[in-house]
């Protein structure tokens, strides 16, 4: 890197690499390095080394379904197994601290959110309401197979004074919420843990 005359760089730079496109240009989804070429002999087989992409290519690229200015762009990183994360590791396939594949994401470290969507207004495995109407339970049936209960919390949405008792049931393929008195009350309910 280039610094200053006196050995150091002002920062807020752009980077020594800009994959940059001519002005009032726009760009489509591509990959704009290709680290791991999926089938070589078909890009050896191109008269510019340039064919279309693979799927099982890893690369970093663009991702976006019609062309769109640069200051639009959205980024996509791809590979044909697994992203890794590492921090203090040199990569040696065990001890990242996160990876996603084509089926889960995992954490091998805290995970700390400030704020959970699901992105549904109708209840997920993750959080929604169970709603009691004129008995004494109701039950939310997980939509992910778990080999452990996920652990859970209730909060009723209203005085439960008039029903004495309210509790939660738990296994790996349900969530009850239960009240001693017969009525009609909405829980919200939060659930962790879910492998």
């Amino acid at each position: 890197m280039q610094l200053g005359a006196s050995g150091g760089n002002p920062g807020g730079l752009k980077g020594r690499l800009i994959f940059g496109l001519p002005p009032l240009s726009s760009e489509a989804s591509t990959h704009v390095i290709t680290l791991a070429d999926s089938n070589p002999d078909k890009t050896l087989a191109h008269p510019l080394n340039r064919p279309s992409y693979d799927p099982n290519d890893t690369y970093i690229g663009y991702d976006q379904p019609t062309n769109v200015s640069p200051s639009r762009t959205q980024l996509s990183f791809g590979p044909p197994v697994s992203i890794s994360n590492y921090i203090g590791n040199v990569g040696d396939d065990v001890h990242w601290v996160e990876r996603i594949t084509g089926s889960l994401k995992t954490l091998k470290v805290p995970l700390e959110v400030r704020e959970m969507r699901t992105g549904t207004a109708s209840n997920t495995d993750a959080a929604g309401t169970i709603m009691i109407s004129g008995n004494t339970a109701a039950t939310y049936t997980f939509l992910g197979r778990y080999s452990l209960p996920p652990s859970c919390t209730l909060t009723p949405l209203a005085d439960t004074t008039q029903f004495g008792a309210w509790w939660v049931e738990i296994n790996a393929t349900t969530l009850t919420a239960n009240v001693k008195t017969l009525g009609t009350i909405s829980f919200s309910y939060h659930c962790w843990g879910l492998t």
